[in-house]
């Protein structure tokens, strides 16, 4: 009787392939969800997807890493969240009767007062910034860096040459000169960080043609310097319980396109003298004025890809608030046209040391997957220091799970606003968008061909940013871009909504003056 030979049927394998590709899905499917999930009082669970479920939310017994989960589950029951707002709760993924997997899970709710405020962004309040240091052709043919060969940094800040301050790049030409002509080396004082350095450079002869012709010698060290004056921003929310602000919804970069260092960076009271309409190709820009020696309106602390971060002060240097959290640390440049010596502060306007958003009422936070496409009103300065409210179209979300910048797509609607500026312009960035009666998101970039769009950042990320919801916040990429053709402009500078009416403003109405009506 012959042999016979077992052979596996047909179907085994095309079944085992199957359950590794379903396998695979599944595991990347779980492998999307992020490491933090936050989410509203009451609000219900979102789904993981088939076949996996939500088990129910359990509180920790402390804080941290480490902390123990409670022997009692809190009330919930796998799709609605607990009632109470707590901040560590551990969400289980289940597979059938299996924990593939746990989330940590924050009940939250936070209230910001909104800004639109304009303010002067300024990388320092005294001296200048190095911006580079060059290499110099000598008039004998000779190539040298004597700032470099003496250890200047780009970065560092330029307090005073041979003990005197400096403010302007045509102060340190003329004290290099006279140094050069008695053939001294300058003495810089240097700010490094929490440093102080004196570092001395000696001046190198160098030729130049004159325009009329022939040539004339100087003397340089090799420096590039520029004003301390990063330009023309907005203010974007305020935390009256802990003193902290947000503002610009992007990182604000040097001239070599590396992150800004701020030394003691602060913001300050901004006047908008006039706009500058955007075209397409061709970006407007608020023209805004303030005194660079005026008392400032807060500190930098941060500046990240997610805009800058620091305290806002009230009389001579005093924080908002007492401090209830501490940013956390992670981590373009805002539009120019900021200039010294702007007019005073109009008649009953607020002092030149505290600003606006200081006295009107704190507002939601929509959460990320809460935010929608549809209606909604940004804020912002057009004429002077009054905020106003214009009409805006939210045109695409993105749906992020994790920190992010260009959330969402805006277009502008309202008609004042499309005539005096174009759209979108430079000095924007930072602008609130309320939606619904809840701050949503962040105006950051303009498209070049078409002004009257731009991108927004959601503002649960800026807040993340800020250490406002008291977590331990992840950054990372996007889960998708938007696919746009269009180019944003880098420029200093599937949820219900909440049910009820909210409250509106008139398109171009002040915008401080209705809250403080509503909150009455």
């Amino acid at each position: 009787m012959p042999t016979r030979t077992w052979r596996p049927a047909k179907w085994v394998l095309p079944l085992l392939v199957l359950f590794l590709a379903m396998a695979t899905a599944w595991g990347t499917a779980v492998g999307q969800w992020p490491a933090r999930l936050r989410i509203a009082p009451g609000e219900q669970l979102p789904q993981p997807g088939f076949p996996f479920r939500f088990g129910t939310p359990r509180a920790l017994a402390g804080d941290g890493d480490d902390a123990a989960i409670a022997a009692e589950p809190r009330p919930a029951d796998g799709r609605t969240s607990p009632a109470q707002t707590q901040v560590g709760w551990r969400l289980p993924v289940q597979l059938g009767p299996w924990t593939v997997r746990s989330l940590d899970l924050d009940i939250v709710e936070r209230k910001v007062v909104p800004g639109g405020d304009s303010i002067g962004v300024l990388l320092s309040d005294e001296g200048l910034l190095v911006a580079g240091v060059q290499t110099l052709t000598t008039s004998d043919g000779q190539r040298l860096a004597p700032s470099r060969e003496a250890g200047l940094r780009p970065g560092d800040l330029l307090l005073r040459v041979n003990g005197k301050p400096v403010s302007v790049p045509a102060d340190v030409s003329i004290l290099v000169e006279g140094m050069a002509e008695r053939g001294e080396p300058v003495q810089l004082e240097i700010r490094r960080g929490d440093q102080i350095l004196t570092l001395p450079v000696k001046p190198v002869p160098v030729s130049l043609p004159r325009p009329g012709g022939g040539v004339h010698t100087v003397h340089m060290i090799g420096l590039l310097l520029q004003d301390p004056v990063a330009g023309v921003g907005t203010l974007s929310f305020y935390d009256p319980e802990t003193g902290v602000y947000g503002a610009l919804g992007h990182q604000v970069l040097d001239g070599q396109g590396e992150p800004a260092r701020m030394a003691a960076g602060r913001i300050v009271s901004a006047y908008i003298s006039s706009i500058e309409p955007g075209w397409k190709g061709m970006p407007g820009e608020k023209v805004g004025v303030f005194h660079d020696r005026q008392l400032p309106l807060g500190t930098i602390d941060r500046n990240t890809r997610f805009g800058i971060f620091g305290r806002l002060l009230l009389g001579s240097g005093t924080p908002a608030a007492t401090p209830g959290t501490q940013p956390v640390p992670a981590g373009t440049a805002p539009a120019s046209g900021a200039e010294a010596g702007g007019p005073s502060p109009e008649p009953g306007s607020i002092a030149a040391n505290e600003t606006d958003v200081t006295r009107r009422p704190p507002i939601p936070v929509a959460l990320a997957h809460q935010v929608v496409a549809g209606p909604a009103q940004l804020l912002t300065v057009l004429h002077g220091r009054k905020v106003e409210a214009f009409d805006v179209l939210i045109e695409k979300v993105v749906p992020q799970r994790r920190p992010a910048d260009k959330g969402l797509v805006i277009r502008v609607t309202d008609p004042r606003l499309l005539a005096e500026t174009g759209g979108i312009v430079q000095g924007m960035s930072g602008s609130p968008v309320i939606q619904q009666g809840r701050l949503v998101a962040i105006v950051t970039h303009v498209f070049v061909n078409d002004p009257a769009r731009g991108y927004g950042i959601l503002a649960e990320w800026m807040l993340e940013e800020a250490g406002l919801w008291r977590n331990r916040g992840t950054s990372g990429p996007s889960e998708r871009q938007i696919d746009e053709q269009e180019t944003p402009v880098q420029q200093p500078l599937s949820h219900p909504p909440a049910a009820g009416p909210a409250p509106r403003v008139e398109s171009g109405q002040d915008y401080s003056e209705s809250l403080d009506r509503r909150a009455a």
